[in-house]
């Protein structure tokens, strides 16, 4: 199964919001099977690539738990960017 998920980080967005976001990204990234694929994209007035769409399998996931973790509000949102990064 391919998974991908994008993250709105807009700056005025109450940080226990972006925190229940993170915990549920956790939470989706600890179900994840070898088999499946997923990406993650960061958007707000920019998208940033934070997990390009990969084989499980082959992604870091300590690394990418750490990236997750350290998801900060910023700018404001531009949707265009969110959908195509």
């Amino acid at each position: 199964m391919h998974h991908e998920a994008s993250n709105d980080t807009q700056s005025f967005d109450p940080a226990s919001k972006l925190q229940v976001a993170k915990q549920c990204l956790l939470t989706l990234i600890g179900q994840l099977k070898e088999t499946d694929y997923f990406g993650l994209v960061l958007f707000d007035d920019r998208a940033t690539t934070l997990q390009p769409l990969e084989s499980v399998e082959k992604i870091n996931m300590p690394s990418l738990k750490e990236k997750i973790q350290k998801i900060a509000t910023r700018g404001g949102t531009n949707m265009v960017t969110g959908k195509y990064p």
